[in-house]
């Protein structure tokens, strides 16, 4: 098994894994116990019962991303991968109505059309449209809309994006590709070499993990470049190797 991303080491990835499922499990059992405490009219906490569910089930989907994210780095299968996928689809649907990041969204719906995976797109646009969730919070996103758009879900594509640097780029990628494929997939790497990682850095949209004295880099991946690849047919060749680009994702249906 040979490591996606070398910013950890295998034994690592494999006891962040490990302790994420432990703890999972452990948050699995307390959600258990409030449920029956509600239903019997129990009140053992200073916070309510629901409160302290809905909060434990956010912390679930954020453990089972990073074990998603570290299966990935580490090497797995892809098979393997999309079994962590799956579930981490299941944690999102428990908690996208009160939480649920904009990456997530991002990060899961690339997943699903590098891995032809229809029926988790269908779920993925149902959650992204739900009316509960817009009552307080819309995302209106070109990046999101291209993709949902080749999955033949969005009609009308916004014109702005939630987080301009550095995924406004992908605009002209997407443009270039129209016409100019090959200046299209040399922008996309311009943009992972030069600009994805500092900039989400500067914003604090994504952490130093890979500095943690405690080992808990759990990978760097722009999943959005290789969705991008996938609907626009480009020649990512001159990717194959380079850093936070998912290579094997996007020819995963081709081996």
């Amino acid at each position: 098994m040979k490591l996606r991303d070398t910013l950890n080491t295998l034994e690592n990835y494999n006891k962040m894994i490990e302790f994420n499922k432990k703890t999972i499990s452990e948050f699995l059992a307390e959600i258990s116990a409030l449920e029956d405490d509600e239903r019997n009219g129990i009140q053992r906490h200073p916070n309510p019962n629901k409160e302290i569910i809905e909060s434990s089930i956010q912390t679930i989907l954020m453990y089972q991303e990073d074990i998603m994210l570290a299966t990935y780095s580490a090497g797995y299968s892809i098979e393997v991968f999309s079994i962590e996928y799956t579930k981490t689809l299941e944690a999102m649907h428990k908690t996208w109505e009160h939480y649920g990041g904009y990456s997530t969204m991002l990060n899961m719906l690339s997943i699903a059309i590098m891995l032809d995976l229809r029926e988790a797109q269908y779920e993925l646009h149902k959650m992204f449209c739900d009316p509960k969730r817009q009552e307080n919070f819309v995302i209106k996103d070109y990046l999101l809309d291209i993709l949902f758009q080749q999955c033949s879900f969005v009609a009308q594509v916004h014109v702005d994006f939630m987080i301009a640097k550095p995924y406004a780029i992908l605009r002209e990628v997407y443009e270039f590709a129209q016409s100019n494929k090959v200046m299209a997939i040399k922008k996309l790497k311009s943009y992972l070499q030069n600009n994805w990682f500092s900039a989400l850095k500067r914003q604090d949209l994504i952490q130093e993990t890979h500095k943690s004295p405690y080992g808990t880099h759990c990978g760097y991946w722009s999943f959005e470049s290789g969705a991008l690849v996938k609907i626009l047919g480009l020649d990512d060749s001159i990717l194959k190797d380079q850093q936070y680009y998912p290579y094997d994702l996007v020819h995963y249906k081709e081996s």
